[in-house]
């Protein structure tokens, strides 16, 4: 296998295999007899996401920030080939490509005075260095600073786009050849390989795993198999989302999820909450799609592409020079964020998430909440940060007033919700808010100087596994609870500490965790997500989100005292929970406790995630 196919391999590896599994859960469920169970299907489906996590997280580890060598071979041979072309384009060529050709351009600088540029001025020569040489290379008398170990992805993608808008001025340079006729080449300009990808591809992988094995025993009631297979699958989809570098390529995974979640949520066909959230939820999701896509066509018409590398460059390009931004860039931007706040069920845009709940079962619902809402904040973070981080003066404001809307809104609405399925749906959208502080932190964080400027990126990567595994524990014990009870009103937890206490143990401890009381993950989570904020000097926000945790306290400690102060009903029987079950539930919990009382090594490896994001992401 050669390097090409190799990378290809390496960089859609745990795509791959989640799609090859799904394919023989369907081939073997379709082979079983209908009296099957298929509770061994479900099994193997969570073992494949296990499987596939500890893949990404080998690639997480690995993972280089420079491009490999058939992309600096590609590159290099583009120049040579249009070292000829600008020659007979431009008066001088030869020598102004020498300039570019960082490498001879050292030594030519040695031997004479500056003045062999024939004036070039200092933006030309760094319009050309990022084009043809290396991007960023800084013109001085001592010579050219290079970049010593090696060019990075962002270096290497800023020069592919840098290139590409020259060729646009003169049709005479020789194309790159981006498309199919060189598989790994696209792969490598469309999609990201890099750290930050493969940690969010573990944390999806990881909630896969969780809801599956949680499954086995008190899954849907029917159509295992089929059940199992679309998790996969939204699981892929939502993979291609986080590493997606181009926005058309980020719709099309998103459009993947969004089917099957579409197909997970109405499940319970004969459930008229179902068929209600179900038919929400489609209307909804195509209309933020419709926003979304409509977004990126616009920035296309503006600038021929709709890559992340190209837009920055465009639109830096836009800001150096005049000094503004076009409405239309602006307009494109802000329905972007539109598709992206529905994606994490922001406020104002978070109306549909209670009634889905609602209806869907209790496995999709986990999965929805969690892995979805953390695949929305992974490529929202590149976006802005990949794409439009000059326009952060214009977009952090935007995120803080979701931030502050979406934790007023869920945790006062939380507080006179009697289903606990929807008291955690309007708890999802008040974490959302949280989260939201840590994304408008980095983008601050871009205008200001601050101490850490990218704590905001580095809460929320912790935040968001802490709260993908409460969360999933939540949900599983709310649905153990509900088949029991037939509905999920507070009242069907009513004496839980005598049905089961290690079920009541884990519900206090998880929901605890969510309102963030110390020596649990979640006040780890909100403290680095408050202190981002503080650094950025947005105290009234923090302020706003620490009153309101205290509000999430008092409705959590509702359906804590359902468990622990009002009897069980003479008819209620104890609740036998399946031994998977239990060892997955034991794992939650286990985490919840040990982030809570010694974070350091979780912090530090979100942390640098953080900083392979930054370094990756400059040009």
């Amino acid at each position: 296998m050669n390097a090409e196919n190799l990378f290809i391999v390496r960089t859609f590896l745990p795509e791959i295999v989640l799609v090859a599994l799904a394919l023989v859960v369907l081939a073997v469920d379709m082979l079983l007899p209908r009296g099957n169970s298929r509770k061994g299907l479900t099994v193997l489906a969570a073992c494949g996401c296990l499987l596939v996590a500890g893949m990404a997280a080998g690639r997480w580890k690995t993972a280089s920030p420079y491009v490999p060598y058939f992309v600096q071979h590609e590159l290099a041979t583009v120049v040579e080939a249009g070292r000829a072309a600008y020659t007979q384009a431009l008066p001088n060529g030869e020598r102004v490509l020498w300039a570019v050709d960082v490498r001879p351009l050292a030594a030519y600088l040695s031997s004479g005075p500056l003045e062999k540029f024939h004036g070039l001025s200092d933006q030309e020569f760094d319009r050309l260095c990022t084009a043809l040489g290396t991007p960023g290379a800084k013109l001085t008398d001592g010579g050219v600073w290079i970049f010593p170990n090696g060019e990075t992805h962002g270096q290497a993608r800023a020069r592919v786009a840098a290139y590409r808008a020259l060729q646009r001025d003169t049709p005479a340079l020789p194309p790159l050849n981006l498309g199919i006729g060189r598989p790994a080449l696209a792969a490598w300009w469309l999609f990201a390989s890099d750290a930050y990808a493969s940690a969010f591809k573990v944390l999806l992988a990881l909630a896969g795993f969780l809801v599956l094995l949680l499954s086995v025993r008190y899954p849907v009631a029917r159509y295992r198999g089929e059940f199992a297979a679309l998790l996969l699958f939204a699981t892929v989809g939502l993979m291609v989302m986080v590493s997606s570098l181009d926005l058309v390529v980020l719709f099309l995974g998103l459009e993947l999820a969004a089917v099957c979640l579409y197909v997970l949520a109405a499940w319970q066909k004969e459930d008229a909450y179902a068929a209600e959230g179900g038919a929400k939820y489609l209307l909804l999701a195509s209309l933020a799609s419709a926003f979304f896509i409509y977004g990126a066509s616009l920035l296309f018409v503006k600038f021929g592409s709709t890559h992340l590398s190209v837009l920055s460059q465009a639109i830096s390009w836009q800001v150096e020079t005049h000094y503004l931004v076009e409405p239309l860039v602006l307009i494109g931007l802000l329905m972007l964020l539109v598709g992206f706040a529905f994606k994490i069920a922001a406020a104002p845009f978070h109306l549909w998430a209670p009634d889905v709940y609602q209806g869907a079962p209790f496995s999709t619902v986990a999965f929805l909440s969690t892995a979805s809402k953390a695949a929305g904040f992974a490529v929202l973070i590149r976006v802005l940060t990949g794409g439009f981080v000059q326009l952060s003066p214009q977009w952090w404001q935007l995120i803080g007033v979701m931030a502050g809307l979406s934790m007023l809104i869920g945790n006062l609405v939380a507080v006179h919700q009697n289903n606990v399925k929807r008291m955690l749906a309007y708890s999802g959208i008040a974490q959302a808010g949280y989260l939201l502080i840590g994304v408008m932190a980095l983008g601050l964080s871009q205008i200001q100087p601050a101490q850490d400027p990218w704590l905001g990126v580095t809460a929320v990567l912790l935040y968001l596994f802490l709260y993908t595994v409460a969360n999933i524990g939540a949900f599983a014990v709310t649905g153990i609870v509900a088949r029991e009870a037939g509905h999920a009103e507070m009242s069907a937890f009513a004496g839980l500490r005598w049905r089961s206490p290690a079920l009541a143990f884990a519900m206090a401890l998880l929901l605890l965790s969510l309102g963030g009381i110390p020596l649990l993950a979640g006040f780890v989570g909100k403290w680095f997500l408050f202190l981002a904020g503080i650094y950025q000097e947005q105290y009234l926000l923090v302020l706003l989100g620490a009153a309101l945790s205290v509000v999430s306290i008092y409705y959590y400690l509702l359906v804590i005292k359902q468990m622990y102060i009002i009897e069980a009903p003479r008819e209620a029987r104890p609740i036998r929970v399946g031994a998977l079950a239990s060892c997955a539930l034991f794992l939650i919990v286990a985490l919840t406790v040990v982030i809570g009382v010694y974070p350091k090594p979780f912090y530090q490896l979100a942390q640098r995630t953080a900083h392979t994001l930054m370094y990756d992401q400059q040009p």
